[in-house]
């Protein structure tokens, strides 16, 4: 059985226990929250085994976004995999491991965690990491190929293999350069912010007067 058909036939038990002991305890949590995370991760689950990757990320972000738990995280994470989405999905995995609560020692929550550890280092062989530094501005977007990207780790970025166009946005300017990745290799890029170019405003000329026809005596 291949990984991705692995984790679908696995994710039945998830998602039958979500609305009980496979939710990690959270300081006052919201049984409402839970109930919605829990109906979304199940729609989520029927479009992830009819391989809609992109209906169940739809659905496993809006319910991890209410409800933060690993055993949902994880499929997030496995949906951007599944779409290719290599970058997104380490982002997603990293998130997952580090929002962990600590002490938890259920077994769904003890094996999310041990999926989610064991892709990330999978995912992360196949893409290249970029050590950014960025002059000129301190608050930027940061973009491969028109894609926002969100840091692995302080300034460091992962991007897929190939050439990429990675791109900083920023209020004072922006700055390009094309990089050439290559995945497991890590490269270091300094980009410095320019000022946009301000196009001069052309002044108003005021109209000439109109003609005024006086008509024949």
């Amino acid at each position: 059985m291949n990984r991705i058909a692995w984790c679908r036939a696995r994710f039945v038990i998830v998602a039958v226990g979500l609305t009980c002991s496979a939710l990690p305890a959270l300081a006052a949590p919201d049984p409402k929250l839970k109930k919605e995370a829990a109906a979304l991760s199940t729609e989520g689950a029927a479009k992830f085994d009819a391989n809609d990757f992109e209906g169940a990320l739809a659905l496993f972000q809006r319910a991890y976004d209410e409800y933060p738990v690993p055993t949902i995280g994880l499929y997030v994470a496995r949906c951007q995999r599944a779409l290719g989405r290599n970058a997104a999905a380490l982002v997603t995995y990293n998130t997952v491991l580090a929002n962990a609560g600590a002490g938890d020692a259920r077994a769904e929550v003890k094996q999310a965690l041990s999926d989610a550890k064991t892709e990330r280092d999978e995912v992360a062989q196949r893409l290249a990491m970029v050590e950014l530094t960025v002059t000129g501005a301190t608050t930027f977007k940061v973009l491969a190929d028109g894609v926002e990207l969100k840091p692995i780790e302080g300034t460091r970025y992962a991007v897929e293999p190939g050439s990429r166009a990675l791109e900083v946005q920023a209020a004072e300017g922006s700055a390009s350069q094309t990089i050439q990745a290559v995945a497991g290799q890590s490269l270091s890029v300094t980009l410095a912010v320019q000022a946009s170019a301000v196009q001069p405003v052309a002044a108003a000329t005021a109209a000439a007067p109109a003609a005024v026809y006086a008509a024949p005596e």
